[in-house]
């Protein structure tokens, strides 16, 4: 035996090892919006997860697993498995954008739906951590529990989107008074010069 054939034998083992041990200890997760589950062990930090080597794992994707989702930011693939680096999902956001209705008195701001939810992964402070794609952009309202958060600034950390956010206050205010001048009106021509003098 060369040292070639003895390094995949090695592999092999150790693959069929982690696929054991996946299916074995694995918990049962579930591929969001759809109803395909999988292996995966979850590591202590919920950072990671380890999946058995047929799921179809792609950045973006939310698995579900006993009530708690998490979002896969990386993949890394093994002898045997994949590694996802996860951000569980700790709410969700409805994204609205403002729009400005006025009237001859005053000016409202009004919320319209974009139809998008976000999930949020991470809230410290003013600052709200989602996936980069669909993240919303600065002006935008974040509907979250009860509260909206306007968007003020947005960045890129890699996958993620890390979102500067503040109380929202509708805006309201009342428009300067308005004068209408109504021009002069003409002198109507008397009936005898309107026809011709007929």
């Amino acid at each position: 035996m060369n040292m070639t054939e003895d390094t995949l034998d090695q592999l092999h083992q150790l693959s069929v090892k982690r696929i054991s041990e996946i299916l074995e200890t694995g918990a049962d997760l579930r591929l969001e919006n759809s109803d395909k589950h999988y292996k995966g062990i979850i590591a202590d930090d919920r950072n990671s997860i380890k999946f058995e080597s047929r799921a179809p794992l792609q950045c973006g994707q939310i698995y579900e697993s006993k009530g708690c989702q998490y979002f896969v930011t990386g993949i890394t693939s093994k002898a045997g498995m994949q590694v996802a680096d996860v951000a569980p999902v700790v709410g969700t956001a409805a994204i609205f954008r403002k729009h400005l209705a006025q009237n001859p008195t005053n000016s409202v701001t009004h919320l319209r739906p974009e139809g998008l939810n976000l999930p949020i992964l991470k809230r410290e402070g003013n600052e709200i951590t989602v996936p980069r794609f669909g993240a919303a952009a600065a002006g935008k309202v974040l509907k979250t529990a009860g509260m909206d958060l306007e968007v003020i600034n947005a960045r890129i950390a890699g996958p993620l989107a890390v979102l500067t956010v503040r109380n929202y206050q509708p805006e309201s205010r009342s428009l300067p008074n308005r004068t209408y001048q109504h021009a002069p009106m003409a002198s109507v021509a008397p009936a005898r010069y309107a026809f011709g003098g007929y």
